[in-house]
């Protein structure tokens, strides 16, 4: 994310936004940062991250921080993300990771084998890992 501030004509949607990083976003990138949830109302627009109400291409960055575990189907979520991110955009979604809910499979053994699984199950064809 050391790319977000060099350019204010960015769009950025951020999903659940924490209340401690959203004035420094709103400062640097004004107009171009919309704020979403489902059931807060001091967000930009109340949104459904399945059925997102946004053309195809809208967004040049999406931030998702700890949501896709509370939604009924994450996979729909992601490629509504998938579809309103720009070529060539980034979405940084984090999910808490427990032994409980951690994805096994002892045929997938890399990395990128877990990435092309993702991308399978999602059809969101190309995902790239930034690690």
């Amino acid at each position: 994310m050391t790319n977000l501030f060099d350019d204010s004509q960015k769009k950025v949607l951020h999903v659940a936004p924490s209340k401690s990083l959203r004035p420094l976003f709103e400062q640097k990138l004004g107009e171009g940062y919309i704020t979403a949830d489902l059931y807060r109302k001091d967000v930009t627009v109340k949104m459904d991250i399945t059925d997102i109400q946004y053309d195809d291409n809208a967004f040049d960055i999406i931030i998702c921080s700890h949501v896709l575990e509370h939604v009924f189907d994450d996979k729909k979520a992601i490629r509504e993300f998938y579809r309103v991110l720009k070529p060539g955009g980034e979405a940084f979604i984090m999910v808490p990771i427990t032994v409980e809910k951690t994805f096994e499979d002892a045929s997938v053994t890399t990395p990128s084998e877990r990435l092309k699984y993702l991308a399978k199950k999602t059809t969101c064809a190309d995902i790239e890992m930034i690690s």
